[in-house]
């Protein structure tokens, strides 16, 4: 009789899914812990896996058909891949009542069952009681955050109503909390209270030849406690009021509307401002009011420029220190300090005059990208035989599964070791589909060329041409390591 492989052999219900969210940084539950303790349940109950799904995405702002990771696991459940499927709890799938009764009723049309990895989670069973038992567990879970957020909020502005700062959160820089007589207080250490008003003075004489970080800079090399030295967390001291011993009529209102028009030197309206009865300023008003006009002033220079693009975006190492290398100010600077720095006129010039030289004029433009799709191509060529060494081990697997189910032992670890290469799988076919990306973005590019390029003019057109030109690059080339100083690169390309 012949043997059946892994897929005719095992049965759906011998599969589960792993499900892992979580929405924000700071979460105590990362993924991969979330992943991990999932696994060892999976290993546990004597099954296999089939995928791993996750999101990093707020279950309250986005319903579960809206998370990628979620709509993969719905499709592969639909499609009958798995019958189990493993989270950390029930908050990780949905934190509203009724997205949960929408997930479980999915998860029963398909006879799909969950397991929850945290010991501390209540186990549902397949009874109408497991099911008002956990929707009721769901209904509470949804409903604390908002009862403790409302009386929060309600606390906040009942003491903005009785002018008191709430001090919510962590303090700003200096500030320290004092309780007396069951009241709280809120001052500056004293320590850095010469420093602050430093700083508040030198910058209400800011003008276009010293910046901010230039005056922080020379305040931290004076005074032995010291200021933060980021911009944006110094920006965030001269714009608080509570320096000055004030704060916002309402939590609604910010810097920018002290400023009734464009003028900005004769529209400064200080009545959206309150002085706090709990809080021992730093500075005057006067002084506070006169820095913020200077910042609103200049904040337009401060902004900073997101996702900005270029050429050579992401393939700079420094051959130094091998740090990314990145263009800051219109100048390629390695992120360690002091490190590398090359002008960026000269710099591109010279990479791209490098490349030609050194790559592409060697057989031309067009040449070079057919030998980089060949070469690419023999790429997959390797990983198809690794994909097929993969399934290989597979069916081995399976085979010692099938043959010793009746020993539990034996059979967990044949699990075990299938679940492992069904990964490799996913890994090697994950690299064969970024080769194939890669192909079909060169072929794109190799159209659009159709000879109209020569050779004088590929450096013309690639500086002209530089999202293009960096598009087309970034395809060829995987890593530049730059070496040396200005007027003296070393290049070394991968």
């Amino acid at each position: 009789m012949e043997v059946k492989s892994l897929e005719t052999k095992l049965k759906p219900e011998d599969y589960a899914a792993i499900y892992a969210r979580k929405s924000i940084k700071s979460e105590n539950n990362s993924i991969l812990s979330q992943l991990a303790l999932a696994r060892d349940v999976l290993y546990k109950n004597n099954l296999i896996l089939y995928k791993e799904y996750w999101d990093e995405e707020s279950a309250t702002k986005l319903p579960p058909s809206k998370r990628q990771g979620f709509s993969r696991l719905l499709k592969d459940a639909k499609a009958g891949k798995f019958k189990t499927v493993i989270v950390f709890r029930r908050d990780r799938l949905a934190r509203r009542v009724h997205d949960l009764i929408e997930i479980k009723n999915t998860f029963k049309k398909y006879r799909i069952k969950i397991i929850y990895s945290n010991d501390g989670e209540y186990q549902p069973s397949e009874s109408y009681l497991s099911d008002f038992i956990e929707n009721i567990i769901m209904a509470v879970d949804e409903l604390e955050p908002q009862i403790v957020a409302e009386r929060t909020n309600t606390g906040r502005v009942k003491k903005r109503e009785r002018k008191e700062y709430s001090g919510a959160g962590k303090l700003p820089f200096g500030f320290e909390r004092i309780s007396q007589n069951e009241k709280t207080f809120y001052r500056c250490n004293y320590q850095t209270v010469p420093l602050i008003r430093e700083l508040f003075e030198m910058y209400s004489k800011n003008n276009d030849s010293k910046s901010m970080m230039d005056i922080v800079k020379a305040l931290n090399n004076f005074y032995e406690n010291k200021l933060p030295t980021t911009s944006n967390q110094v920006g965030k001291i001269i714009r608080n009021p509570i320096y000055a011993g004030y704060q916002f009529i309402s939590s609604k209102y910010t810097v920018f509307d002290l400023f009734q028009s464009d003028d900005v030197q004769n529209n400064f309206n200080p009545d959206l401002l309150q002085k706090c009865v709990n809080v021992q300023p730093v500075i005057d008003f006067d002084l506070w009011a006169k820095c913020i006009t200077v910042w609103r002033v200049n904040y337009k220079a401060f902004k900073r420029k997101k996702n900005q693009e270029y050429l050579f975006k992401g393939l700079l190492l420094c051959g130094v220190c091998k740090k990314p290398i990145k263009l800051i100010n219109n100048k390629y600077r390695c992120i360690s300090k002091g490190c590398s720095s090359f002008n960026a006129d000269y710099f591109k010039k010279e990479l791209i005059k490098y490349l030609l030289d050194n790559i592409i004029q060697t057989m031309g433009l067009e040449s070079f990208i057919s030998h980089k799709i060949t070469q690419l191509k023999r790429g997959i060529q390797t990983y198809n035989r690794q994909l097929k060494t993969v399934g290989n081990d597979l069916e081995k697997y399976t085979l010692d599964y099938v043959n010793n189910f009746k020993d539990k032992y034996i059979a967990k670890g044949c699990k075990e070791l299938i679940s492992d290469t069904m990964t490799r799988r996913e890994d090697v076919k994950a690299r064969i589909y970024e080769l194939e990306a890669r192909i079909y973005r060169l072929q794109e590019e190799k159209e659009k060329l159709n000879g109209s390029i020569n050779r004088k003019g590929l450096t013309r057109y690639f500086l002209s041409n530089q999202e293009r030109a960096h598009h087309l690059i970034s395809t060829l080339v995987d890593q530049v390591i730059v070496n040396g100083k200005e007027n003296e690169l070393k290049i070394e390309i991968r």
